[in-house]
């Protein structure tokens, strides 16, 4: 081993041998390693365990989650408290983006908005089914009505999410009114759909919108629509994303599928 490193490791003599001075740094390093070794191996046996390790959920902004999301959390986080988990809510491009750079490990989102994920190597579970609905301000016309039919919004004002944002959200929009053949007295696009709302609230024109996504009761009404629209909400992760929190958090959420659904109808 000497000859190996040209260094001289050990002093000898006739009586007794006794490390260099190089040999006690070489000593004192490979029992740091060998400590530091010990404690790697047990953090990543935790991790593989999914005892320990952190979890990033993003959510489709506006998203109404108190019904299932709380539950789910508290449950996961009294079986697992070595897992820290961190949420936020965003628009459709940026999940898209922060999906992709890695920033979220798991993305709740409409099912429409996939198409638009140009990660190939994703997996994703349905658990939850709703209907969209129009919105309007409490201000609009029909807003004293409890129904309105497609007719109603002939020569109104559309606000719908860009194509830059959500295409097939876009086209979902104009593929409605096209089939029920509304004329609309034009179209708006915004890039979120916290702007989406605004300029409804604001009386700017009427919006389809996620009958559990949020509103405010106070500006804006949400009506039904003939032929309901049927919207899906998903979890979408990676293929080759091995954090083992995922398939512990999918495991609880896919549970609470029943329940979610007896909450929907």
């Amino acid at each position: 081993m000497e000859k190996e490193l040209g260094l001289t490791l050990f002093v000898r003599n006739r009586k007794n041998v006794r490390l260099s001075p190089a040999g006690i740094v070489m000593m004192e390093g490979y029992q740091k390693l060998l400590r530091d070794h010990d404690i790697l191996l047990a953090k990543a046996m935790k991790v593989g365990k999914g005892e320990s390790g952190k979890l990033t959920v993003g959510i489709i902004e506006c998203q109404n989650t108190d019904f299932y999301l709380p539950k789910i959390v508290e449950f996961f986080c009294e079986n697992h408290p070595g897992i820290q988990i961190e949420m936020f809510y965003d628009s459709f491009k940026t999940l898209r983006q922060k999906f992709e750079n890695g920033e979220a490990d798991i993305v709740i989102t409409q099912l429409f908005d996939l198409s638009s994920y140009t990660n190939d190597e994703i997996i994703y579970e349905a658990f939850a089914n709703t209907t969209g609905r129009f919105i309007v301000s409490q201000k609009h016309p029909l807003a004293q009505y409890e129904e309105v039919s497609a007719e109603n919004l002939n020569g109104e004002m559309m606000i719908v999410i860009s194509k830059e944002a959500s295409i097939q959200g876009y086209n979902q929009a104009l593929n409605y009114v096209e089939y029920h053949n509304i004329q609309v007295g034009g179209i708006r696009t915004a890039e979120t759909l916290q702007n989406v709302m605004l300029m409804v609230e604001n009386g700017l024109g009427f919006a389809f919108w996620d009958c559990i996504s949020k509103i405010n009761k106070d500006c804006v009404k949400l009506l039904p629509i003939e032929d309901h629209i049927i919207l899906s909400l998903v979890a979408v992760w990676r293929k080759k994303n091995y954090n083992t929190a995922i398939p512990i958090f999918m495991d609880c959420l896919l549970k609470a599928t029943e329940s979610i659904a007896k909450k929907l109808a």
